[in-house]
């Protein structure tokens, strides 16, 4: 008695079914754009409103006579004399500083702005377009370091 078992697939009984691997050109377009994306979210050149620079540190300083020095906080906490002043209130405040200690020739002289890296580059512009205004002929700016 011989036994045939020619007509039995096991395959027919398998959960496993076969996949196709083919990759089709909209999923490989698909792909690129996903990786474009993630790079440009990465990309120090897209987020940074700026590009940095490396100054040199300046240890001798030849200029004119310096009148007075601000320190910067922010642009509605600016401390000249010791008083708080805004960017609106600082022009005033200025004039009121020269006349106080009577400071006169000022094409000569320098003023002295402190701050520290967190203040906005339009908020120095601002403030050294107040002293231009004034008339002071040189400003001089001091960043505190990292």
């Amino acid at each position: 008695m011989k036994t045939q078992f020619a007509g039995l697939d096991f395959r027919k009984f398998s959960r496993l079914r076969s996949i196709d691997m083919s990759i089709g050109l909209f999923d490989v377009l698909n792909l690129c754009l996903l990786l474009a994306g993630l790079f440009m979210a990465n990309s120090r050149f897209i987020l940074s409103p700026g590009v940095p620079l490396d100054l040199p540190i300046v240890t001798d300083v030849q200029s004119a006579e310096t009148v007075g020095n601000l320190t910067v906080q922010s642009e509605k906490l600016i401390i000249l004399d010791g008083k708080i002043f805004s960017l609106n209130t600082l022009e005033g405040g200025i004039r009121n500083f020269l006349k106080k200690y009577e400071v006169d020739g000022l094409k000569n002289k320098s003023f002295l702005v402190r701050g520290d890296r967190s203040i906005d580059m339009s908020t120095m512009l601002k403030i050294y377009e107040i002293l231009q205004r004034v008339g002071f002929g040189n400003v001089q700016m001091a960043v505190q370091g990292q």
